[in-house]
């Protein structure tokens, strides 16, 4: 973990958990060197902020989804069960010390039939510190997701599409946040840091060189990276964004430098915590290159804006 990137993380951890982290009294630079002694002395790097993707499959079909989730056909999508994320969880936290913000993410992730075991499977390791789970505001949590929900480590954070009209009738914020007052779940929406906009959906082109200076323009420029860094896991795998995930998915043969993913599930577990932190402190992702978030970087949309038809997978 590098400083700017636990100044990021610090900022996000304090905004959204006042008051509950002891180390807010001693500030951003005692929080950095506090987690690089830990790396020095276990051998094992800290997660700054780690998305979990639950599921492909949406309750809506925004335009501008960075992670591409309209865009998926059929045969593409998937639900992760309790079984698999158990699995890929037990293999992960051996090579890890600390993940600062884990982060249920889909699709929409309310949709996933194992989601309260899954939360309360997660929240119940101490070296998880805080739950995040993302919505967008259309499905009703169940009771026993609720129930799972109290844990004081979780949020439940919806996506804020209020001003989006062709919403309507859509969005359930009221009777969500009724149902988590009731039962005692921290509930708030995910106001965008950025004003009321999103920023454009970027697209990988294969055909693009790899450029080490073109990589990091890309990298500030994207909003995946910016506010704040993620590390992002898929079925198994970690990569550096969702954008990358989806076009690995309809490119199977789209090459990625073997240091910019790792494969949880396959490395074998005395070299996996060498591995995650190696990429986790990465400078430089080539595969950034190939992509075109620089390019549109001023564009930007109203939250939310559906497809009225099934969207081409051409690019």
């Amino acid at each position: 973990m590098r400083k700017w990137e636990a100044q990021i993380m610090y900022n996000y951890v304090t905004r959204q958990h006042r008051n509950r982290y002891w180390y807010e009294r001693f500030g951003f630079k005692f929080y950095y060197y506090y987690l690089k002694i830990r790396e020095l002395l276990k051998g094992k790097t800290s997660i700054p902020n780690f998305v979990y993707e639950t599921n492909t499959p949406c309750t809506l079909r925004c335009k501008e989804c960075h992670s591409y989730m309209p865009f998926y056909s059929k045969d593409m999508h998937f639900t992760t069960n309790f079984e698999t994320f158990k699995t890929e969880m037990d293999k992960l936290l051996k090579s890890v010390d600390l993940i600062i913000s884990f982060r249920l993410q889909g699709g929409e992730t309310l949709l996933v039939k194992d989601l309260p075991k899954i939360v309360e499977y997660i929240c119940s390791k101490k070296q998880v510190q805080h739950v995040q789970i993302i919505t967008n505001g259309t499905v009703i949590p169940s009771q026993g997701l609720l129930n799972a929900m109290k844990n004081p480590k979780l949020f439940l954070s919806m996506s804020d599409y209020s001003n989006n009209s062709e919403l309507e009738g859509k969005l359930k914020y009221n009777e969500i946040i009724k149902l988590c007052n009731q039962n005692n779940v921290h509930c708030k929406y995910w106001i965008n840091d950025y004003d009321d906009f999103w920023f454009a959906r970027p697209q990988i082109d294969e055909k693009r060189h790899y450029d080490a200076n073109i990589a990091l323009q890309n990298r500030k420029a994207c909003y995946c990276h910016c506010h704040p860094k993620s590390t992002y896991f898929s079925q198994g795998i970690i990569y550096t964004c969702p954008i990358l995930v989806y076009f690995k998915a309809i490119k199977p043969n789209l090459s990625i430098p073997v240091d910019e993913y790792v494969d949880i599930i396959n490395t074998p577990q005395k070299i996996l915590a060498q591995k995650i932190s190696a990429f986790e402190n990465k400078k430089i992702f080539l595969i950034c290159s190939k992509c075109n978030a620089l390019e549109i970087v001023d564009e930007k949309y109203e939250p939310g804006v559906q497809f009225d038809n099934t969207p081409s997978q051409n690019f």
